[in-house]
């Protein structure tokens, strides 16, 4: 059973294809595994891309690494922001470290997960997701997020074929007041 996801595309409609195609929830950045940064999502179109990508292939899993700020509009004020996936299959575990450089502080930023486990439960530093028999732990720093989470209701039925009647979002929102530097590990375990 999958636990993190990427919702998809829904059914094609005269909206999909027009001005206010980013007004669809689906579409926007915040319901997918992104940050929001100064309160700004990433932005569409071939100006908006990922730069400095990365993959290294070990025995026991991989590394993947890109610099995320170009896929953000000049409003975001992202200088650097470096997410690095490391696969470890024999600790079972993935981890994804941020690296961060803003421009200016706007506001808290805020990573998103997606999910489609419908057990949420937090404690100092570890959210558990569960569903049936799929039980995912994230572990973060407590002293640097706090922990949001909701549902989204589907009315779609392409995406509702894939994940059901809702998918849930796990949002960690930064504490920070005005740092414009920073780093910080999530790291996934399977149990």
């Amino acid at each position: 059973m999958p636990a993190i996801i990427d919702v998809g595309v829904g059914v094609y409609t005269a909206q999909t294809f027009s001005k206010d195609r980013y007004k669809l929830w689906y579409m926007q950045s915040q319901w997918h595994n992104t940050p929001t940064i100064n309160g700004v999502q990433q932005h569409e179109g071939p100006d908006y891309a990922s730069h400095n990508v990365k993959y290294t292939k070990s025995a026991n899993g991989g590394v993947f690494e890109a610099d995320i700020a170009g896929a953000y509009p000049k409003e975001a004020d992202v200088k650097s922001w470096i997410r690095k996936f490391t696969f470890d299959r024999t600790a079972n575990t993935v981890s994804l470290k941020e690296t961060f450089e803003l421009n200016k502080f706007v506001e808290p930023f805020k990573v998103h997960f997606i999910t489609i486990l419908n057990e949420t439960h937090t404690t100092d530093g570890q959210i558990t997701l569960k569903d049936n028999n799929t039980t995912l732990y994230m572990y973060f720093d407590p002293k640097l997020f706090d922990v949001q989470s909701e549902q989204q209701k589907i009315n779609n039925s392409h995406i509702a074929h894939s994940w059901g009647d809702h998918v849930n979002r796990v949002t960690l929102v930064s504490k920070q007041k005005d740092e414009l530097k920073g780093e910080f590990t999530t790291t996934f375990k399977l149990s």
